[in-house]
């Protein structure tokens, strides 16, 4: 039942989208740089952010690339309510789960220099036999079992072995060929505050301690960072070719558990991407939101990051694949 009633709402967000896709809006189209291609509709990607976040949107943030060009980046609603500061290109979010796909590149790196062996046992990770291999790929005692827990003790195996902190190898690893994601950015100097968007009135809810987050989620962003960083990791400018190749190769067990999921990546035929919740310490039903997908046959690039969370998979996944959806790119 839950399946019908989502392809009911996606039609229908389908049919809105186009009907309202040549309406006017308050704001102009954020500028596209020079050179780029002419391929995006601002106004009909706000009016899909609008009807995918519905009531439950406080903030969000987008961002596209069409092959090497960032053709849209614009921040829409508030990024504090209690101050009325609105979100822009430069707000930094948590970005949950897409944390694991740094974690799986690293753990690639150190592997690549000889650091980490993937037949090691992972300590603190659940199952019987953890690997590295297998926390990778969420094998828990030879089934498909999607695990935070896995990948905040496989962070930690990381950071002894790489032989320091988790989040300055990450730092090291991706400043290179992103200079704009800094140390200060992904431990959350200057993060927006998270929402429990479902509340009445609306609650300012506080987030779940970075540290007990980890390696499963810790990490923060802006979406031209996660579409930039999608890019380089994927044209081999983070790790090398054949290692890419493996964090998008989905496990035999996780297709036949119908989640195919390579190395911090879930991978379809039309799209490679993870979603992220980062819930509140105390209310599960508050927190920050992310989605980050990758459209090879259109070589183009979606990140959404919202302050509130909304109902699995997640309120930036739904707004993420509305705003696919303004850009003609049909879902399955």
């Amino acid at each position: 039942m839950g399946g019908m009633r989502r392809i009911a709402s996606w039609a229908l967000l389908t049919v809105l989208i186009s009907a309202t896709a040549g309406c006017g809006v308050a704001k102009s189209p954020p500028p596209v740089p020079e050179g780029t291609l002419g391929v995006v509709d601002a106004a009909a990607v706000e009016k899909a952010v609008a009807i995918a976040g519905g009531n439950e949107l406080i903030g969000a943030q987008v961002a596209v690339l069409k092959g090497h060009d960032v053709v849209l980046q614009q921040g829409y609603g508030m990024a504090d309510r209690e101050s009325s500061k609105r979100v822009g290109q430069e707000t930094v979010f948590r970005i949950g789960s897409l944390t694991k796909a740094f974690t799986a590149a690293l753990a690639l790196r150190l592997r690549a220099e000889g650091k980490l062996d993937f037949d090691e046992r992972v300590p603190g990770a659940p199952g019987q036999d953890p690997t590295v291999t297998k926390v990778l790929q969420h094998t828990v005692d030879g089934e498909f079992k999607y695990a935070n827990e896995g990948y905040q003790a496989l962070g930690r195996l990381l950071a002894k072995r790489g032989g320091g902190r988790y989040v300055d190898q990450i730092a090291g690893m991706v400043q290179p060929a992103v200079p704009s994601l800094t140390r200060s950015k992904l431990v959350c100097d200057s993060v927006v505050p998270a929402y429990d968007s479902t509340a009445r009135p609306v609650q300012r809810i506080e987030p779940l301690p970075a540290k007990q987050a980890g390696g499963a989620g810790m990490l923060c962003a802006t979406a031209t960072d996660l579409v930039l960083w999608q890019q380089q990791l994927r044209e081999a400018h983070i790790v090398s070719p054949k290692d890419y190749a493996e964090m998008t190769d989905p496990s035999a067990l996780s297709i036949e558990a119908g989640e195919p999921y390579g190395m911090g990546w879930f991978v379809r035929i039309d799209r490679v991407f993870h979603n992220g919740m980062y819930p509140g310490r105390t209310d599960p039903r508050g927190g920050n939101s992310g989605y980050l997908v990758w459209l090879p046959e259109q070589d183009l690039t979606i990140a959404v990051l919202a302050n509130s969370l909304g109902d699995v998979p997640g309120l930036a996944q739904r707004i993420g694949e509305g705003v696919q959806i303004a850009l003609g790119v049909p879902r399955d």
